[in-house]
């Protein structure tokens, strides 16, 4: 959606906005109050961003986006 950069960028701590097209980084997710969430890469396409995740972790992780989209216009 025309919030993917926006929804990634507040989703993790690093800065994605920067990234080039192609490249990976290196991030993590954290909770409102600052807790860990996880530890992933990113990695930015063209058109899209690719999140990879501990598999361990996966279903925690995909229920913590799911709730932080709300706020974006964005497809997950």
């Amino acid at each position: 959606g025309p919030q993917m950069v926006d929804f990634v960028d507040y989703a993790t701590v690093n800065d994605v906005r920067g990234m080039a097209i192609g490249q990976a980084q290196y991030s993590a997710m954290c909770l409102e109050n600052g807790g860990i969430v996880d530890d992933l890469l990113i990695y930015r396409f063209v058109d899209k961003f690719m999140l990879v995740v501990n598999a361990s972790n996966i279903e925690k992780d995909w229920q913590h986006l799911q709730k932080l989209l709300q706020n974006f216009d964005v497809n997950m």
